[in-house]
């Protein structure tokens, strides 16, 4: 059994054999036929065989294509040809000019494969490419050679050339699909960015920002949401948002938490390079706080990827802990890069308010899950070894009870 071929297998042989015998203008032998599509392919014409008999065989399993008699075959379509759409064949183009001479004898017509040429005729283009939506036609044009004193070739006399109403239509064509471009850019590399005025922060524990504008639901004009162009240059967009805010501002890139909060990554400053928006980390968080300068900004306040806050529910185990309830904090923002260890120690010393490193050593931390089964709250009890990772590194986010 001979393998099936693919749909596109077939077309391709097809679309050969078509372009060979449109070069000849009656029929053609069928050994012929076969020697010469051998010589314009790299393809057996068979996996399994390669004889005259499947070759005829493929022939005649496509009769709406091929006319077949005993050892002769040529196209249907060329034994009725319309000879009026021979006439049209030139469309706009036969409105030009022509020269004196016999457009039968000068005219070539040649179809370009991926691995041949093979001489075809106008019949062969308007069937073949009538009814396409999109077809590729490359045009070649004979120029006269230029003189020694001649600058540059003299089209004038070209046998040859693209019809005007081609050249127009092709450049209307381009400059539609370039103003569709430059749309299709401009939406591509929006950036919008969320400004926020630095008065609706206050710092808690002298080292994080709050955000605390319950008494503002709007956002008062020039802040809130502005759209930018990723490719803008660093440089530029800061004179752009300074003649806005004024030249007495600072601006902090910041990442807004799952909790609402805002997080300050880094300051935006000029940089000597053409760095643009889309390597900028205002392209990866998107909201900026601006602050009046002198900065009301403290140092103090931890700025950084790295120093992002989570924030966790803390529950005290002991069996004293109603007595300390009133001044112990059940809400802690606490670095990502803080060692389960280091925040024990924390906890620990607000507790007991001392430090004691032999009663710390047997304090256990674990992860709480608040869903009751059984009427029991269930847990995970971090090991020693576990309390040298990070926060971070334990996956916890905000929201997460420590016990």
């Amino acid at each position: 059994n001979e393998p099936v071929e693919s749909e596109e297998e077939t077309a391709k042989k097809i679309d050969l054999l078509r372009t060979i015998l449109l070069s000849h203008d009656d029929w053609f032998t069928i050994d012929d036929l076969l020697k010469t599509y051998r010589e314009n392919t790299t393809v057996p014409w068979s996996r399994t065989r390669n004889s005259n008999g499947a070759f005829t065989k493929f022939l005649r399993n496509h009769p709406e294509i091929f006319h077949v008699d005993d050892k002769r075959v040529r196209l249907v379509e060329q034994m009725d040809v319309d000879q009026t759409e021979v006439a049209d064949m030139d469309y706009e183009s036969s409105q030009l000019e022509k020269p004196e001479t016999n457009d039968d004898d000068n005219e070539h017509w040649f179809c370009f494969d991926d691995s041949t040429v093979t001489c075809v005729t106008q019949q062969h283009i308007q069937r073949h490419y009538g009814l396409s939506d999109c077809a590729y036609m490359l045009f070649y044009r004979l120029k006269t050679p230029r003189k020694k004193n001649e600058s540059s070739m003299d089209c004038s006399d070209t046998v040859y050339s693209i019809p005007q109403w081609l050249i127009d239509e092709v450049s209307e064509k381009n400059k539609v699909l370039e103003e569709k471009r430059e749309v299709y850019d401009k939406y591509q590399n929006q950036l919008p960015v969320t400004i926020y005025p630095g008065e609706w922060f206050e710092v808690i524990d002298g080292c994080r920002l709050n955000l605390n504008n319950a008494n503002q639901m709007l956002f008062p004009d020039p802040y809130g949401e502005h759209m930018f162009d990723k490719r803008t240059k660093t440089n530029e967009f800061i004179s752009i948002i300074k003649t806005l805010y004024g030249d007495d501002t600072d601006f902090f890139t910041s990442k807004k938490l799952r909790s609402g909060q805002l997080h300050i990554i880094s300051r935006l400053i000029n940089v000597d390079d053409d760095l643009t928006l889309d390597k900028n980390d205002l392209s990866t968080y998107r909201n900026l706080i601006v602050f009046k300068h002198p900065s009301t900004l403290p140092d103090t306040v931890i700025q950084g990827e790295e120093f992002e806050p989570i924030m966790l529910n803390i529950v005290y185990g002991f069996p004293d802990a109603h007595i300390h309830a009133s001044r112990l904090q059940n809400t802690r923002h606490v670095s990502k890069n803080t060692t389960l260890a280091e925040l024990k120690e924390v906890l620990f010393r607000d507790y007991y308010q001392y430090e004691d490193q032999q009663v710390l050593r047997q304090v256990r931390m674990g992860k709480l899950n608040l869903e009751e089964k059984n009427n029991r709250k269930l847990r995970r009890e971090y090991k020693i070894d576990e309390e040298k990772q990070t926060l971070a590194q334990l996956n916890l986010h905000d929201g997460d009870t420590l016990g």
